[in-house]
């Protein structure tokens, strides 16, 4: 396809370059060198959770590795003589046509939705599919048109996502369950870190000693109060929360599509949109394309409306129970010159945020809360399906890991996050992609390391790729600034 445009994907205003040469991604080929490794981190972790829907094979450890060296690249200066840096500008175009022809295909081949069992079903989907692959296609061989056509494919994507919802099965996993229930205490006036619901696997012992009795899971809603708040546009419109994550969905594609001006966002936004298990998570109802949004909204913000940063990282941090941990990366954020006021006040506006969608659920009962969103989860196995190297060994050898191994995934994505400000220059780019290598990290150590998981991993090393794009050089030279 980069082919038969004839050197146009790339015109930058420079002397066409005949083929079979790939044209130049940008001017500074530092910056291709780093968008290879993520985009090429987050292809890598596509595959790895499309193996086995986000459990743990060992192909998709192979993966799941790829994943994380590429991810450690993207900090790793190459030297301007080395291979990956003279040719990266040649080699970005390639690998983004290529990855899109990969996830389109795998999408074909594969409906995670067990209840399309019709041909007309079949046809639907897989009608819908190949409209948004011709679109994908047109944003490589028309680059000058490619912002106009992904709101088309956003718009091709929701229908999917409509039908999906409207036309498939109710999710048979605790997720669903728990927060079915939760809103459905809300709506009728009581709060949701107390509610109830069936235990439909039947399997008492993967939850922490003394949560199902008689059959019944007392967990309450087991995410924090921005949750319930995302979910209830949904719930209340649909009596389906899904619904939400779908928008969710979208608003995240778009945010890693417009983020940065340009031909390139758009394809990034793509390839992110269609990673081959997203319709897995959207019919599952995990939380994570919520956290994924508000990352990729941050991300937006710092490049196009700095002044609301700050707001859009404080729903960031507060969107899911391991999330704080991106305050770590969240240092690279703040501009190199300013003083100690101006990181406080920045600070400031990200907890108060916080503060004012949490507190108010939180407290409404307070040590129900604390139960359903950090004391069960703690007390829970270890998961041995898990995408983690824990569970892989433990499959491996018959050996069951101690409760305990959780600690160890908390100290590996501190010291990562040591290393990010280490080594990440400070700006949005260096911020996202910090986010992305640190909870790579946590997560493949963890109990818990499923295709959740790993997708909101997958958007935000998209983001910063995107978030890289058409810099001037002036810009990339003064390292540290905010875009």
């Amino acid at each position: 396809a980069v082919a038969l445009t004839g050197g146009r994907l790339h015109d930058l205003g420079k002397p066409p370059v005949r083929a079979p040469a790939a044209p130049s991604f940008h001017g500074l080929s530092g910056v291709s060198a780093r968008s290879v490794c993520l985009i090429a981190s987050a292809l890598s972790l596509g595959f790895a959770i499309h193996i086995n829907n986000g459990l743990v094979h060992p192909g998709a450890m192979i993966w799941l590795s790829l994943a994380i060296a590429m991810g450690f690249a993207t900090f790793m200066k190459p030297s301007a003589g080395s291979m990956l840096h003279r040719h990266a500008p040649r080699m970005l175009p390639w690998l983004l046509t290529l990855g899109l022809a990969l996830q389109f295909l795998l999408l074909f081949l594969n409906r995670s939705n067990d209840g399309w069992k019709t041909f007309a079903s079949a046809c639907a989907y897989h009608g819908l599919l190949g409209l948004a692959a011709v679109l994908c296609m047109a944003m490589v061989v028309v680059p000058t048109k490619a912002r106009l056509i992904f709101a088309v494919i956003l718009a091709v994507f929701g229908l999917m996502g409509m039908w999906m919802l409207a036309t498939g099965p109710r999710p048979k996993i605790d997720v669903w369950q728990a927060q079915m229930a939760g809103l459905d205490a809300m709506k009728h006036g009581t709060d949701p870190w107390s509610s109830t619901f069936a235990d439909v696997y039947k399997l008492p012992e993967i939850y922490a000693p003394g949560t199902v009795r008689n059959g019944v899971v007392h967990l309450g809603f087991p995410y924090p109060p921005l949750s319930v708040l995302f979910d209830l546009p949904g719930y209340l419109a649909f009596h389906d929360y899904r619904y939400s994550n779908l928008a969710a969905m979208m608003i995240a594609a778009a945010c890693i599509a417009y983020a940065r001006p340009g031909r390139w966002g758009p394809l990034l936004g793509a390839l992110f949109l269609f990673t081959p298990r997203v319709f897995l998570v959207l019919a599952n109802g995990w939380t994570e394309p919520m956290v994924a949004m508000f990352l990729t909204a941050t991300i937006f913000c710092v490049c196009r409306f700095p002044r609301v940063m700050p707001w859009m990282l404080g729903l960031f941090l507060v969107s899911k129970q391991y999330v704080p941990l991106a305050m770590l990366p969240a240092m690279l954020l703040i501009r190199p010159k300013w003083n100690g006021r101006d990181a406080a006040i920045l600070l400031g506006k990200t907890a108060l945020i916080g503060a004012v969608v949490s507190l108010p659920l939180a407290l409404w009962n307070f040590r129900a809360f604390l139960q359903s969103n950090l004391l069960v989860a703690s007390g829970a196995k270890f998961r041995l399906d898990a995408l983690s190297y824990f569970a892989y060994y433990a499959q491996l050898h018959d050996w069951t890991p101690s409760r305990s191994l959780g600690s160890i995934s908390f100290l590996a994505a501190l010291v990562t996050g040591a290393f990010v400000l280490a080594r990440g220059e400070r700006s949005a780019a260096g911020f996202s992609a910090g986010v992305a290598l640190m909870f790579m990290v946590f997560f493949c150590l963890n109990k818990f390391a499923f295709c959740n998981y790993y997708y909101f991993v997958v958007a935000a090393l998209y983001a910063s790729a995107a978030a890289l794009q058409e810099r001037t050089i002036g810009a990339v030279e003064a390292e540290g600034a905010i875009p």
